[in-house]
C-alpha cells in the first residue's frame, strides 16, 4: 500500500516536470528523462496496486476474522463509486475512515457521512425467497468466509437459528437435509462463543466447564437437539446455487445485493439432532419469534435491518416440494414489498397481548363461508353476507390459551372448546362430518368445500371498509375495520400426490392455545411489525420469481447470477467517465492499477510525440504544447479533484499528514 501512494505521488509529481521541459525549451535527453521518470512511476504503481489487489483477495485468518470479513465486504461496496478517483491520501488514513464507519461511530464521522449513515439505516430493506419444504418454508441462509448455504426453517415460534456442524454424527446427512454439514473449521471468519468474553447469547444457553455456551432443546413429539454457540459472518437470500462474494446490487429485491446486508450472527452449532429435527428437509431452524437473540433481532442490532424492528413473510404453496429447491414465497426483512401485493395491507393489535414471546392475535368470530364465494376474503357474490354462517362461541372459548401466529409449525391447531360448535356447522354446509382423515375429492369437490374466515381485532383507518379487501365490513357492522383472514380449503386440505387423497389440516383438538400456522399464513403477505406492535396481512400469490423477471433479474437457480453484464457503447459514441467506471467494474484485480497509469502514460507520450514533431524553439511549437499541457492538466483535474464517496479534509487530522503525501 505503501508502494502505491509512493509510486502514485512520483507519477503526479513528474506532471510539473515535464510542463517545465516543454514550456521553457529544454533539450531532448531531459525531456526523455522527465517522460522516462514517469513511465517507471506509473509501471511501479501499477506493479504495486496489483500486488495489493491482490494481497487482498486471500483469505484473512486472524483472531478477529469476523471483522476482517467485514472490512472486506465494507470495501469492496465502496470500490462501486460512481467517479474514478486517485487515493491522494495514505492508505492508513483510508483504512482508519473505513474501520470508523465499520463500527459505527457516528460521533466521528462529517454531517454528510452522518446524515447517508443514518439513511441507510432508514431505507435497508431486503427481500429473499422462500422455498417448500415438507408443510413448512424454508430460507438460504449462507454462513462463512467463504460463505457455506444452510437451509432454515424460517419459525415465528421459536428463537434460536441452529443447523448441524461439522462432527454431527448421525444428523441427517446426506440422507435426509439438502446440504452437507457446515463445515466450520472452513471459514476463516468462524468463532465459537466464550461465556466469559463474550457472554451468551440466547436465553436458553448455559455455561460448561470448557467456557462455551451450550444450548439444548426437547419437543413434545420427541425431537431433541443440542449444539454450542457460533458466530460466523451471515446473509439470506440471494442465488439459491451460487454464494455471494460482493455486493453486486442496489434494489432490495435484486438477489446479487443479499451479501450487502451480512453481518455478525451467533447461532447453535448442532452436535446431535433426533426425530423430526434428523428427517427433515431443510437443514436446520431460523429463530423469528418476538424474542432477543433471534434472526431479525441480531441483523437490527447489526444495524443491517433499517431504522424499525419489522419485516414480512409471504407463504405460498406448490404441489410438491423438491430436494433442489421449490420456490414458494419471500421474506422482507425491514419491512414490506408492496409489489407482492393485490390490495393494501390491513393490520390487527396488540400482537405482544398473547403469550409471551409470540406473535399474537385476538379472535372475534369465526365464520364458516360457501365455496361458491371464492377462497378471498372478499366474497366473488354480490352479497358479502351470503352463504356466511358464524360458528356459535363465545370470544372468551376462541381466545382460551391465546392464539399465536407460528410459521414454524405447519397446520393449524385450535383448542378444543370450539370443536363441537366447528363440526356441527362443517356437517350443515358439506353434508359430511369432519375429521382428519384422507379423503378422494375431485377439484370440484375441494372448491365447494367451505373456506374458514377469523375475524381478529384490527384498527385500520379505511376509508370504505365495507369495500376493502381483508377487512370485516358487512359482516360485522359494528367492527367492520377488523381483520378477515380468510382461510380456504386448497389451504386447510393437504394434497398427497402418492395416494391422491386429501387430508384435512385443521385441528380443534388442542387442550390449551390455539396455533394460526404455515397453511393459514398462505395467499397472505404477513408483516410482523415489532415496534408498531402488529400484524399486518394483504393478499398475495407470493410469487417472487415472477416479480424477479419482470424487473428484469436472472433466476435464482442460474449459475452466473453473479457474473456482471457489460453493455457495449454505442457506435461513434464518446468515452466518458460513466464507460472508464464500467470497465474498471468488470477488469480483474491485476489490471485495475494498469488502467489509470497506461491513460495517464498515453497523454504524456501524445504531448511528447507533439512537442517533437512541431519543434522546441518555434513559437507555434510552443503554442501547441502549451495548449496540450493545459488539456492535459484539466483532464488530470477532473481524476485529482473528485473525491472518494463520503470524503473530506475533516476526516484526516494534520498530524497523520508528512512530507511523502503532500
Amino acid at each position: 500500500s505503501t508502494l502505491v501512494i509512493h509510486h502514485s505521488c512520483a507519477l503526479i509529481d513528474s506532471i510539473p516536470i515535464l510542463s517545465t521541459a516543454f514550456t521553457q525549451g529544454s533539450t531532448m535527453p531531459s525531456l526523455f528523462r522527465a517522460v522516462a521518470a514517469a513511465l517507471m512511476s506509473a509501471s511501479l504503481m501499477a506493479v504495486a496496486v496489483s500486488a495489493v489487489n491482490d494481497n487482498n483477495q486471500e483469505p484473512v485468518a486472524s483472531k478477529n476474522g469476523i471483522a476482517a470479513a467485514v472490512g472486506t465486504i465494507q470495501e469492496q461496496d465502496q470500490k462501486q463509486a460512481t467517479f474514478i478517483s486517485l487515493p491522494l491520501v495514505p492508505h492508513h488514513v483510508e483504512r482508519r475512515r473505513r474501520e470508523r464507519v465499520l463500527h459505527e461511530a457516528i460521533d466521528e464521522l462529517t454531517e454528510d457521512e452522518e446524515e447517508r449513515q443514518y439513511h441507510r439505516r432508514e431505507t435497508a430493506q431486503q427481500v429473499g425467497a422462500l422455498y417448500q419444504g415438507y408443510g413448512t418454508h424454508y430460507v438460504d441462509l449462507w454462513c462463512g468466509s467463504p460463505p457455506q448455504r444452510q437451509t432454515v426453517i424460517v419459525d415465528t415460534g421459536s428463537s434460536v437459528t441452529a443447523f448441524p456442524c461439522e462432527g454431527c454424527k448421525d444428523c441427517g446427512v446426506p440422507d435426509y437435509h439438502i446440504d452437507v454439514l457446515f463445515e466450520q473449521s472452513h471459514s476463516t471468519s468462524f468463532q465459537t462463543r466464550s461465556c466469559q468474553e463474550q457472554g451468551c447469547t440466547s436465553a436458553r444457553s448455559h455455561c460448561d466447564s470448557s467456557d462455551e455456551c451450550h444450548i439444548s432443546m426437547s419437543y413434545a413429539e420427541g425431537s431433541r437437539w443440542d449444539a454450542f454457540e457460533g458466530a460466523d459472518l451471515c446473509y439470506v437470500g440471494g442465488s439459491h446455487v451460487m454464494p455471494l462474494v460482493k455486493d453486486a446490487g442496489t434494489d432490495s429485491i435484486d438477489p446479487k445485493h443479499a451479501s450487502h446486508f451480512a453481518f455478525e450472527m451467533v447461532f447453535g452449532c448442532q452436535t446431535r439432532i433426533t426425530g423430526l429435527f434428523k428427517t427433515q428437509l431443510a437443514d436446520g431452524i431460523m429463530g423469528m419469534s418476538n424474542n432477543k437473540g433471534t434472526y431479525w433481532y441480531q441483523m437490527f442490532k447489526a444495524g443491517m435491518m433499517g431504522a424499525d424492528r419489522q419485516f414480512s413473510l409471504c407463504f405460498s404453496r406448490q404441489p410438491t416440494a423438491d430436494r433442489e429447491g421449490t420456490e414458494a414465497g419471500a421474506m422482507t426483512m425491514g419491512g414490506v414489498d408492496p409489489r407482492l401485493h393485490h390490495d393494501d395491507m390491513v393490520y390487527t393489535v396488540n400482537a405482544d397481548g398473547g403469550r409471551a414471546g409470540f406473535f399474537s392475535v385476538k379472535i372475534r368470530n369465526v365464520y364458516m363461508r360457501d365455496g361458491k364465494a371464492g377462497e378471498s376474503a372478499k366474497s366473488a357474490l354480490d352479497d358479502p353476507t351470503e352463504g356466511v354462517s358464524k360458528l356459535d362461541v363465545t370470544e372468551k372459548m376462541l381466545n382460551s390459551g391465546g392464539v399465536i401466529v407460528d410459521s414454524g409449525t405447519t397446520d393449524t391447531y385450535w383448542n378444543r372448546n370450539i370443536a363441537t360448535a366447528f363440526k356441527k356447522k362443517y356437517k350443515e354446509m358439506t353434508g359430511t362430518t369432519y375429521a382428519n382423515k384422507a379423503m378422494t375429492l375431485s377439484k370440484e369437490d375441494l372448491k365447494a368445500m367451505p373456506t374458514i374466515l377469523f375475524q381478529i381485532y384490527g384498527e385500520n383507518q379505511a376509508s370504505d371498509p365495507y369495500s376493502e379487501l381483508g377487512l370485516a365490513g358487512h359482516l360485522d357492522p359494528d367492527h367492520p375495520s377488523d381483520v378477515l383472514l380468510a382461510f380456504p380449503p386448497s389451504h386447510y386440505m393437504e394434497y398427497d400426490p402418492t395416494t391422491k387423497r386429501y387430508t384435512p389440516r385443521f385441528y380443534p383438538t388442542e387442550n390449551g392455545g390455539s396455533v394460526l400456522g404455515a397453511n393459514a399464513m398462505m395467499g397472505h403477505d404477513v408483516f410482523f411489525d415489532v415496534d408498531g406492535n402488529r400484524i399486518g396481512f394483504a393478499e398475495s400469490d407470493c410469487d417472487l420469481s415472477q416479480i424477479l423477471s419482470d424487473v428484469g433479474y436472472k433466476s435464482l437457480f442460474d449459475p452466473s447470477i453473479n457474473e456482471t453484464i457489460t453493455k457495449k457503447p454505442p457506435s461513434g459514441s464518446k468515452s466518458t467517465t460513466e464507460d472508464i467506471q464500467n470497465v474498471l467494474t468488470t477488469c480483474d484485480s491485476t489490471c485495475r492499477g494498469s488502467i489509470v497509469a497506461v491513460v495517464l502514460v498515453l497523454m504524456f507520450l501524445g504531448v511528447c510525440i507533439s512537442k517533437t514533431m512541431c519543434g522546441n524553439s518555434s513559437s507555434g511549437g510552443g503554442g501547441i504544447a502549451s495548449s496540450n499541457n493545459m488539456e492535459m492538466s484539466d483532464t488530470f483535474s477532473t481524476y485529482k479533484d473528485t473525491p472518494t464517496e463520503g470524503f473530506t479534509d475533516e476526516d484526516i487530522p494534520e498530524d497523520e499528514f508528512d512530507g511523502d503525501y503532500s
